[in-house]
């Protein structure tokens, strides 16, 4: 089996938003590493190659070439000016190219997203540029019968098991088997990273020219967002995707209606809603999209459309922008919305930014805001064309109450589309640990967390009080808790009833993450941490002694009533 992966050189380092690239120190991301260590699994399990290809400056070399070290049989580096400044699209384009000039490579793995952008966008979009299937956030795979292999997914509430066959694209969300440099080879290693600066594609396509956003701006977080203007919005229409579960809304959906309700406000946008669904789940649907203050929401229905399968919902969402062309779509920063949506916008070539946290109309422009380099900076991104595509983050804004009184014009339209994924989906359980923010307590750790196993204790304590779990950049960097597990500007928002702060010194960048808490207690042996300023009650202890008390005194009051 002849396997790529796509590894992008990162800008190391946090406070690297202001540093060019051919000057910066690079770095692989984590993410990438693990993708690699995959690729690595499966060739000793079916033999075939490896070969990693990048694309950024020539000094992206000085990051590739200790990666032979690990075993890779080639590794290629795509540099040339023009491809500067290419965003999610262009860069897609640019990789699609080489792949398909170089030959046949039967499954392609990269990581979710990148340690800097964190866009995530760039798989989903280089699969439909090859016409290829995306299979996001796998955490298992095993080989199947005839060429198949089985795919463990990792989506925000649910375990998917699916059966795939090649050619594929797999995004790599957590891989057990860690690879470390062989000495052997980092001794005889003779291979050099093969630097390819002759452009693979058309020139038009790719750097800013080819780009369908730009950067407008990039600012400390600190700094202030467009001055609010009445500009005239009047005639542009902003359409909420409706990401639906067997016919039931996320609730998040009322977070994406809080936003398109503010730009009618402010600007006069017309809101249309767009959902698609089987016609199994067409009756709950219709019960819940009936709540919502919409001019216009257009449903499209066809058997293809199983929650779980999402590889065919992009026909029908091309299907419904070549008839109503929005100038935004607003979309939950989900696994399933960022694929399919990331797809519309390379097959489209439209803007695309994900992970927004502000949206608004600076003069002609739609502005969407979203951090990057862990969330010390913001940028403030424009498309180029007419659409812009935006995923929002989650609990940023408060959600919308829907209005039963109000009738909405809901249009039904049957959709026998069918997508390229040949997959056959095995089973669905629920995701069975911290993370979901499914209660009303979140028991948040720092880095004053001694061991990584301790954590799978605090887990147990979770569990023993209905707890979710969340905790610092420190951890996630350490490698202790994966990426989704983090609060903060750089990770999620949340809002529990009562948030558990376990040796949490209390940074600017978590603390943004936990606005919307109702009560705080903080537990720290340094009295003079930051975290207590915040805190509803704070006590002065390690948080190993006290945990199992605190436990112990929320499940007897529960007891009480």
């Amino acid at each position: 089996m002849n396997i790529l992966v796509c590894v992008k050189p990162a800008l190391a380092g946090a406070d690297s938003a202001m540093v060019t690239r051919e000057k910066a120190a690079l770095e692989i991301s984590r993410q990438d590493l693990l993708a690699y260590s995959c690729a690595l699994w499966l060739r000793r399990q079916a033999g075939g190659s490896v070969t990693l290809l990048a694309m950024s400056s020539a000094n992206a070399v000085e990051c590739l070439e200790p990666l032979y070290a690990y075993g890779a049989d080639r590794i290629v580096l795509l540099s040339n000016p023009l491809l500067a400044g290419s965003d999610t699209v262009a860069t897609s384009y640019a990789l699609a190219s080489w792949i398909r000039n170089e030959g046949h490579y039967e499954l392609i793995l990269s990581g979710c997203q990148s340690s800097d952008s964190e866009t995530g966008q760039v798989p989903a979009s280089l699969a439909e540029s090859l016409g290829m299937p995306c299979y996001a956030n796998v955490v298992e795979i095993s080989l199947g019968q005839q060429g198949c292999f089985l795919l463990k997914r990792e989506l925000e509430r649910y375990f998917v098991k699916t059966e795939a066959s090649v050619p594929a694209l797999l995004t790599i969300k957590n891989w057990a088997e860690s690879e470390r440099p062989k000495l052997a080879q980092i001794l005889e290693n003779h291979k050099k990273v093969e630097l390819q600066q002759v452009l693979p594609c058309d020139a038009s396509m790719v750097g800013t020219v080819g780009s369908q956003t730009r950067v407008c701006r990039l600012r400390d977080r600190k700094e202030n967002s467009f001055k609010f203007m009445a500009e005239d919005g009047a005639g542009r229409t902003v359409c909420v995707y409706l990401e639906n579960a067997c016919g039931h809304l996320l609730a998040f959906s009322d977070e994406l209606i809080t936003v398109a309700r503010e730009l009618k406000k402010r600007y006069g946008f017309t809101i249309s809603g767009l959902a698609l669904c089987s016609g199994n789940a067409l009756k709950n649907l219709l019960r819940e999209v009936q709540q919502l203050s919409f001019e216009r929401i257009d449903i499209y229905i066809g058997d293809a459309f199983e929650y779980f399968e999402d590889g065919n919902y992009l026909e029908g969402i091309c299907e419904y922008y070549d008839s109503h062309r929005p100038d935004l779509i607003l979309a939950p920063n989900t696994v399933h919305s960022k694929t399919v949506l990331s797809q519309l916008a390379s097959r489209k070539r439209l803007g695309m930014c994900a992970d927004c946290v502000e949206i608004c109309q600076h003069g002609e422009q739609i502005v969407a805001t979203r951090p990057v380099y862990e969330g010390n900076t913001y940028a403030d991104i424009c498309a180029t064309g007419s659409t812009l595509v935006c995923t929002i983050r989650k609990n940023i804004f408060d959600p919308h109450p829907r209005n039963s009184d109000v009738a909405a014009n809901i249009c039904i339209h049957p959709c026998e589309a069918a997508g390229i994924n040949s997959e056959r989906l095995l089973s669905v359980s629920n995701r069975h640990f911290a993370g979901t923010e499914s209660n009303q307590i979140m028991i948040g750790v720092g880095a004053g967390l001694r061991r990584k196993e301790d954590l799978d204790q605090i887990r147990q304590m979770a569990d023993l009080i209905h707890a979710d779990i969340g905790v610092t950049r420190a951890l996630v960097e350490k490698g202790w808790a994966p990426k989704e597990y983090q609060i903060g500007l750089s990770g999620r928002a949340v809002q529990p009833e009562l948030y558990i702060a376990l040796g949490i010194s209390g940074a600017s960048q978590h603390l943004i993450g936990l606005r919307k808490c109702k009560n705080i207690i903080a537990v720290n042996r340094d009295a003079n941490a930051t975290v207590f300023q915040y805190a509803t009650v704070g006590i002065v202890a390690d948080f190993y002694d006290v945990l199992p008390r605190l436990s112990q005194m929320i499940l007897n009051r529960r007891k009480d009533g």
